[in-house]
């Protein structure tokens, strides 16, 4: 992968400063360390950082069309680069590298701007049309790779990452109350909002035409939003397996070594199999894990890594945590507190040393329908079908007198959860099983100067109704396996991998999102998915006949920390001291810290687990002190 950066100007004879294009760029140097590229000229300039994988000596960037009128800067990999190469060549258009950049470039040649929905893989891309005088803007359908722009009156600027932003000059940068609202919901921050007023994220699956100051955005690419037809198990398993191990395949080609990671899960461990099957030597496998058994994935990926005869390098997570949580703060660039995301850097930085490509068994929960919570709509709906969801509320706080345990994820905490929104709609329980402050506690945590001034700030749980209704012709658990892949998926799991990796210079591929495995499987029924004694029946259907069998009767773990422990002891004073530190308390001025102090306490003396709550109330106190003013 890269990094990319750019500017077009509203008045295309204006030049830009470019020791400004190379302070943008050099602010992305770690996502490609093996080379840097630039694109100037009145009206527009382009900046790209390489990190190799594909044709090394000849893939610099930027790449111009056969003509020249095109010039692009891509952060990503096409799948189908092959094919369109091929089809492009019987058209009589020349290449002069194996690189699927080129490939952009060439089809624009071919098709003007209207070619984006061709394109298989993972990007984000910027392409100029020199004659036009135009800019396009576009990032993959699943929102793999990402790609913000900020719009001022001079111009249009844009990166991979806001930190490229930053270092344009004296601009304003002002908090934006709806980013900060939703966080507080989610623990992350939902395209197209970032932290700041200023700037967007384009979504997935999104285009931006820039001309002369006007914009135009449109959609390529949505996951299906209608049920198909049912298929026969055999069928569904066929289907499934040949898609999976043509994914994997693609994804091997490189001119450089690739590495897996390694979990104690079905994903990965499906990934690592078809790899294993595809590539000669067999790709070398990596896992994290933890000294607390609880959260140790360790043993179940030996087990893997044994059956398919990969050689498996394990790392033990000893960080010194102060250290490695601000540097994530910093790197981050937005308040992002999915603490996964400890276990993930940690991953990407040791397997950087070995590697520079890793395949990733990230989003076969969305696909696949893998989540508790998936599991709970089946037992909502069975509970509300014979009237016990008119108990639940009681029942679950009985159990909230309980103390709470620093244990992973246990069953008291997933009932406690489950119990109280049996009733509601799919929308409302699908959010309100996964939020982290609902609206009333919301208003709790801020200052009365900011509640008054931003008490119009739409709920939360409207963004997941809205992604449900735009799949409401899916079965519910569909809907909101569809609903995650949307929200959740890019703006927590796939950014905790791109910036985690890319702070590495390590490439992270993930097969199981490869958008023809969605096409397959998002269209099919429920109960071709889950049903109450099985998840992800699709990939049991094409794997669980392979040597893989005993890893599909194991119970899934989850890659998770050992937050509510780390801090009640490891992390304690450093949790005091962040959120009562100035840039966070009077700075920021946002956040009432005599309600976290409250929080703390609850927690601390295991009247509840509000370990989510607090891990988000941290990383926001430490973004504060590292945000541009």
């Amino acid at each position: 992968m890269c990094g990319i950066c750019g500017w077009a100007a509203c008045d295309i004879n204006r030049p830009f400063d470019p020791a400004v294009l190379r302070r943008m760029t050099r602010a992305i140097a770690h996502r490609g360390p093996d080379g840097e590229g630039y694109f100037e000229e009145p009206g527009i300039a382009l900046g790209h950082r390489r990190l190799g994988a594909i044709d090394i000596e000849r893939g610099g960037q930027p790449f111009f069309s056969p003509s020249g009128r095109y010039v692009v800067v891509n952060n990503g990999d096409i799948y189908n680069a092959s094919q369109l190469r091929a089809f492009l060549q019987s058209k009589n258009y020349p290449f002069h590298t194996r690189c699927v950049t080129e490939v952009i470039a060439v089809l624009a040649e071919h098709c003007g701007f209207e070619f984006v929905n061709q394109l298989e893989g993972i990007f984000a891309f910027a392409l100029w049309d020199k004659k036009e005088k135009r800019l396009l803007l576009a990032r993959d359908g699943l929102g793999i790779k990402p790609l913000l722009y900020r719009i001022d009156p001079d111009g249009i600027r844009f990166a991979s990452e806001a930190k490229a932003l930053y270092v344009c000059g004296m601009m304003r940068w002002t908090i934006n109350s709806r980013a900060l609202h939703h966080y507080l919901g989610l623990n992350y921050i939902p395209a197209p909002f970032s932290i700041h007023e200023e700037v967007q994220k384009l979504q997935p699956g999104e285009t931006l035409i820039w001309q002369a100051g006007k914009v135009k955005k449109s959609k390529f690419w949505t996951p299906p939003a209608q049920r198909a037809n049912s298929y026969r198990p055999q069928e569904v398993g066929a289907t499934v397996r040949a898609l999976v191990n043509e994914s994997v395949r693609g994804q091997l080609q490189n001119d450089v070594p690739v590495g897996v990671f390694l979990s104690s899960g079905i994903d990965s461990a499906v990934i690592l199999k078809s790899a294993c099957d595809y590539s000669t030597p067999k790709p070398e496998a990596f896992c994290v894990g933890f000294e607390e058994k609880t959260f140790d994935e360790r043993p179940g990926a030996r087990q893997t890594a044994r059956i398919v005869g990969a050689h498996l390098t394990e790392f033990i997570l000893k960080p010194n945590l102060q250290d490695l949580l601000q540097k994530m703060a910093e790197h981050f660039d937005e308040p992002f507190a999915d603490s996964s995301a400890v276990p993930v850097w940690e991953l990407c930085r040791q397997t950087s040393r070995h590697v520079k490509v890793a395949l990733s068994g990230e989003g076969g929960d969305e696909v696949f329908c893998g989540y508790e919570p998936y599991h709970a709509h089946l037992y909502a709906m069975r509970m509300k079908q014979y009237k016990l969801h008119f108990f639940a509320p009681a029942m679950a706080r009985l159990l909230k007198m309980l103390p709470a345990s620093d244990r992973k994820t246990t069953r008291l905490y997933k009932l406690i959860r489950f119990l109280p929104h049996l009733s509601e709609s799919p929308a409302q329980r699908h959010f309100l099983w996964k939020v982290i402050f609902n609206e009333e506690q919301k208003r709790r945590l801020y200052t009365k100067e900011w509640e008054n001034s931003n008490c119009k700030n739409e709920a939360t749980v409207l963004l997941w109704e809205n992604a449900f209704n735009s799949f409401n012709g899916q079965d519910p658990i569909s809907a909101a396996a569809l609903a995650d892949m949307s929200l959740y998926l890019p703006n927590d799991v796939l950014k905790k991998v791109d910036i985690s990796s890319m702070a590495h210079s390590l490439e992270v591929r993930v097969p199981l999102l490869d958008r023809r495995i969605i096409e397959f499987v998002a269209p099919l029924p429920d109960l071709e998915k889950i049903d109450m004694r099985r998840k992800k029946k699709p990939l049991r259907a094409a794997f669980e006949n392979s040597n893989l069998r005993p890893i599909f009767h194991r119970p899934k773990q989850g890659f998770s920390i050992p937050a509510a422990k780390w801090l009640k002891v490891n992390l304690k004073k450093f949790f005091r001291d962040a959120v009562n530190d100035p840039a966070f308390k009077k700075s920021f001025g946002i956040i009432d810290v005599s309600e976290v102090m409250r929080l703390y306490r609850q927690h601390e003396q295991k009247r509840e687990d509000l370990s989510r709550q607090l891990w988000g109330l941290l990383m926001l106190a430490l973004w504060c002190q590292k945000r541009p003013i």
